[in-house]
């Protein structure tokens, strides 16, 4: 089940087959290329180090000679965690002062009372500030995270199958979906790069629903 969380309130998606249109911004819409580039902004520095490269095709190559076989359901298998949350009403500099400090491209957005009400990303601020040679804000177009942030975010909880969490985010066009607890908080969060690192270390990838 996928829950679309807005600053109106929530509402459920019922079925894969009839998925509702949803108001996105512009820039939370992009080519393949966009996407991947979004993703790959943040990622840890080891995994584009020199040295990472033939470890990683190393161990590609032996798990798919080897007879074990790993399959991949769940969302929590591969959720990123723990999760960093945002207020809307912070500065677009604390923002992204977060996402470097923490290494990571999302921060879901809470209001004041702590629903969950957006997400932001570094491509929604990097589109909206200048930066300076040292990374810091030189100039800043849109003060708060409530400006630039998504309004309509859709989430699932740990038990869904990724196969439908990688169809969601192809249909929407969004790089990653937050992972719900029964509870409401957001305990995890799944990317593009997420699903595409457990793709590379667990070849060959078989998916079940």
């Amino acid at each position: 089940m996928f829950v679309v969380y807005s600053p109106e309130g929530n509402s459920r998606i019922r079925s894969l087959d009839t998925l509702p249109e949803l108001k996105m911004s512009k820039s939370h819409h992009a080519s393949e290329e966009d996407e991947l580039d979004r993703e790959t902004f943040k990622l840890n520095e080891r995994s584009s180090s020199p040295e990472y490269i033939p470890s990683a095709v190393h161990k590609y190559n032996k798990i798919q000679n080897s007879d074990e076989r790993k399959l991949v359901v769940k969302a929590y298998e591969i959720m990123s965690q723990p999760v960093i949350n945002i207020r809307s009403s912070e500065l677009l500099s604390y923002a992204w002062q977060l996402m470097k400090k923490s290494n990571i491209s999302h921060l879901p957005v809470r209001n004041e009372v702590g629903n969950l009400v957006g997400i932001v990303s570094s491509y929604e601020i990097l589109t909206r500030v200048i930066l300076d040679k040292e990374d810091k804000f030189e100039e800043v177009r849109s003060q708060s995270v409530k400006d630039v942030m998504i309004n309509n975010v859709v989430t699932t909880k740990s038990e869904t199958d990724i196969r439908k969490v990688a169809y969601v985010m192809s249909f929407y066009k969004i790089s990653c979906v937050p992972i719900m607890s029964e509870a409401g908080d957001v305990i995890g969060i799944v990317t593009v790069a997420d699903i595409l690192k457990r793709v590379s270390e667990d070849p060959p990838l078989k998916l079940y629903i």
